[in-house]
């Protein structure tokens, strides 16, 4: 499964799980401008964030509540059994090629390092 961001600061995420809406505001704000059109890519960062607070944190009911909300009407693309850095995809793509193609298509979209 292609995730957006693995680059968590868990000082923040324990800080943002007060509240569903402050979970997914921190949730949102990993996700690079470059992606924030494609929402299976965003539903797959949000089951990464789902299972990485479930693996790597102590969660108690009320919490539990808070995060289940990351998972709530979400449509994921991909092996659950593997998460894969966007970042690491990119590097095996040819940025000059996807210029020329988004250039010579015309729809104004631009690939950002």
């Amino acid at each position: 499964m292609i995730v957006l961001n693995t680059f968590i600061d868990e000082d923040e995420l324990a800080s943002s799980m007060k509240s569903a809406k402050e979970l997914l505001s921190y949730v949102n704000s990993l996700v690079p401008e470059l992606y924030k059109h494609n929402l299976i890519l965003i539903s797959n960062q949000r089951y990464f964030m789902y299972q990485y607070i479930l693996t790597n944190m102590e969660v108690d009911r009320i919490q539990r509540s808070i995060i289940n909300e990351l998972v709530k009407d979400i449509r994921i693309a991909g092996s659950i059994s593997e998460f894969i850095p966007i970042c690491e995809v990119e590097q095996c793509v040819d940025k000059h090629k996807v210029n020329k193609y988004f250039i010579e298509e015309g729809n104004g979209i631009r690939y950002v390092n």
